[in-house]
């Protein structure tokens, strides 16, 4: 994952963290993640994909750390 859309994934995790998917906006995690809207929009179609790539990428990182364990 480049640092534009790390930062964009670290800020939408806090984002939908505190104010949940409707609470959410991409003007808000675009603030957060120090990107313009318009980069954010480049990396993310929508907010309804930015949020199901946060989970994925969230449940990717619980199993990698899972199987650290066995």
């Amino acid at each position: 994952m480049n640092k534009t859309k790390e930062a964009i994934y670290n800020a939408s995790i806090d984002i939908f963290s505190r104010c949940g998917y409707t609470g959410a906006s991409m003007d808000d995690i675009a603030v957060s993640a120090g990107v313009a809207k318009g980069t954010l929009y480049y990396h993310f179609k929508s907010k309804e994909e930015l949020f199901l790539f946060a989970m994925q990428t969230g449940l990717n990182h619980l199993i990698d750390d899972a199987r650290g364990v066995l």
